[in-house]
């Protein structure tokens, strides 16, 4: 079997978050026209992909016309 490895991408090409949620909007906003704001508010009514798709399959493709824009969440840091 040859495997062709042409697609890989660059090191550093790929954006990562600080966890999975975080991931999961950094991945929205490879998507045209989605801003840090619009990715977040999708993740927070969507948390994953399979929640997102199921919106648009049952609600079509104007699932997202009311969403609200948000800010990132920050993380609150807890002392001991």
């Amino acid at each position: 079997m040859n495997l062709d490895t042409s697609f890989c991408m660059e090191s550093g090409q790929v954006k990562t978050g600080e966890d999975k949620d975080d991931t999961f909007a950094k991945m929205l906003q490879e998507v045209l026209r989605v801003t840090p704001s619009i990715a977040y508010g999708i993740a927070s009514e969507y948390p994953s992909v399979i929640s997102l798709v199921k919106a648009f399959r049952k609600h079509g493709p104007l699932v997202l016309e009311d969403l609200q824009v948000c800010i990132r969440p920050q993380k609150t840091l807890l002392s001991d």
